[in-house]
């Protein structure tokens, strides 16, 4: 699913077409306005931080990004959605250039990224210059961890749908095609997952993370291989970063499920889960998932598919024992009634 340049619009501009964030871009400066009752309020660029180390990118440059509908002169005048992809880093030297590779090699030729960087101390940010010609718009200063650099990330976006790659994860070349074929079917769909290759640490063995929605909130989903329509972060939120450190993920799909969001499954392996996280704690996993749990479900079945998902997790009875001394602790402590 390639588009070919073929626009009469003098604006419409193909800077290198050997990479899927520069083969579409525009000189047109996007007309943002946002609705006040939105709970995110869209962004062309941060605010200015005294905290700063640097930014960059194509929009710093007069370089910016739409989405095309049938009516564009582009092509075969198919519509051409703007993705947005959001990669969030820390001190992640060691993977990160894998991860902008599988993002700018993207078949799909309109897509938009965006890199976070948390004030790194290695050479990440070296890593970034490297590609800031292929990358819309990146940052690097203090954050306050993972899930409000997303946030951030998610108020530069201007795409349709957003996907969210970690340093260390990777797409397969047709991901974003993939998941904008699915979307153009079923454009009521607020989020879209497909299946997610998990490898160990040893990268030696792997297993396939089914991306189906299945009985949520009962099972977690593979966020590497997800794709949420901009509009639903605009509607139901981001990711709750106050209370959850590891689960707010998981959390934000239980939210959309609650808040009947259509999802639609995508049944190929899209994204590559290559490294464990700070998910790979599965003590706080284990806490966190819990407290999602006992949000959406009635205690007892909160209680009996956390239990399930330890042992399902671990094959081991240690975090069958974990749980039961989290659901002690959060009735000594009031959580649960």
């Amino acid at each position: 699913m390639t588009f070919p340049l073929a626009s009469q619009d003098k604006q419409v501009i193909a800077l290198d077409a050997n990479f899927s964030t520069t083969r579409l871009v525009t000189r047109e400066k996007p007309v943002i306005v946002n609705d006040p009752l939105s709970k995110v309020q869209s962004v062309l660029f941060l605010p200015p931080n005294p905290e700063r180390k640097r930014e960059g990118g194509l929009r710093t440059k007069g370089y910016f990004k739409r989405s095309y509908d049938e009516a564009s002169a582009l092509s075969d005048n198919s519509p051409l959605p703007l993705v947005t992809i959001i990669t969030v880093v820390f001190n992640g030297e060691k993977y990160l250039q894998q991860t902008i590779q599988s993002v700018i090699n993207q078949t799909y030729d309109n897509v938009e990224y965006i890199v976070i960087d948390g004030g790194s101390t290695d050479s990440t940010v070296d890593i970034i210059r490297k590609y800031e010609d292929r990358i819309d718009y990146w940052v690097s200063e203090p954050d306050g961890g993972l899930y409000p650099a997303i946030n951030k990330g998610i108020t530069l976006c201007m795409g349709r749908l957003v996907g969210i790659i970690h340093a260390g994860d990777n797409y397969t070349s047709q991901a974003i095609t993939e998941a904008v074929e699915a979307y153009l079917k079923e454009t009521s769909a607020g989020i879209l997952i497909g299946n997610c290759k998990c490898l160990f640490q040893d990268n030696s063995n792997w297993c396939i993370r089914v991306g189906n929605l299945g009985p949520l909130p009962y099972k977690t989903l593979p966020h590497p291989s997800t794709f949420v329509a901009l509009q639903i972060y605009k509607e139901w939120g981001t990711f709750e970063a106050s209370l959850f450190k590891i689960a707010s993920d998981y959390e934000f799909f239980c939210r959309c499920f609650d808040k009947s969001v259509k999802f639609i499954h995508i049944n190929k392996p899209i994204a590559i889960m290559a490294q464990p996280g700070i998910s790979s704690n599965y003590y706080m996993t284990a806490k966190e998932e819990l407290m999602v749990r006992l949000r959406y479900l009635p205690k007892l079945l909160a209680i009996i598919t956390f239990l399930h998902s330890c042992l399902t997790i671990t094959g081991h009875k240690v975090l069958e024992y974990l749980g039961l001394w989290y659901l002690i602790e959060a009735k000594r402590h009031g959580s649960i009634r």
